[in-house]
């Protein structure tokens, strides 16, 4: 993709690969507890129903971040690869609307992670819809 829109594109997928290892990182931790890499005590200390909850917000929030990246990636093809067209068709089905997450009572780094991915997510999707009311 070329034009004003390469930017946020760029910027976009730079953001949203790094949160996406982070929460992975932040899964395991929360699975397998504290270790020698992930010394957090906070996570050790989630109930067992919270700490499930956690999981699946995580893997949730995950699971969109990935079809974000399934839409930024065709948006960085190098131009002649694909056409702007195949680049925003939606057929794939990807980035809908996203539901605030259920989770409240989840310690506040596991809040930042959500709340910053739910951001993130949001903004991915304005910049679908605006690249496909530009494409025509």
């Amino acid at each position: 993709m070329t034009g004003p829109m390469t930017t946020f594109i760029n910027g976009s997928y730079q953001d949203t690969l790094p949160l996406m290892t982070e929460l992975r990182v932040c899964s395991i931790g929360i699975k397998t507890g504290a270790s020698e890499e992930s010394p957090n005590e906070t996570l050790d200390a989630i109930y067992p129903v919270v700490r499930a909850a956690v999981i699946g917000e995580i893997q949730s929030i995950t699971c969109d971040l990935t079809e974000a990246m399934a839409w930024l990636l065709p948006q960085r093809a190098t131009p002649g690869k694909i056409s702007p067209t195949q680049a925003n068709t939606p057929a794939d089905g990807l980035l809908g609307e996203d539901s605030a997450p259920a989770v409240s009572n989840v310690p506040i780094e596991i809040r930042r992670y959500i709340d910053r991915s739910c951001r993130l997510y949001g903004w991915i999707v304005r910049l679908r819809e605006t690249a496909a009311q530009n494409a025509g």
